[in-house]
């Protein structure tokens, strides 16, 4: 469930990459190695709308900053 819920963000469009972030909430502490694909597809998104979807996907999952969570997995 939490794969295919961050394939939704991944390749989703807004309304079923919300929807996805809305399930996995409850599981954030289990989906951290999922999670971080969505941050790596934040930190490689050619357009700033892109970008705004999956960051408020990642927000609604973790109430934390993508920005915060790049900048670690990019030490």
């Amino acid at each position: 469930m939490v794969s295919r819920a961050v394939t939704e963000i991944l390749e989703g469009d807004s309304q079923p990459a919300i929807f996805a972030a809305h399930r996995l909430a409850p599981l954030s502490f289990f989906a951290n190695a999922e999670l971080d694909q969505i941050v790596y597809a934040y930190s490689v998104a050619p357009d700033e709308k892109r970008k705004q979807l999956l960051k408020s996907c990642y927000q609604e999952i973790t109430v934390e900053s993508i920005e915060h969570q790049a900048n670690i997995l990019a030490d």
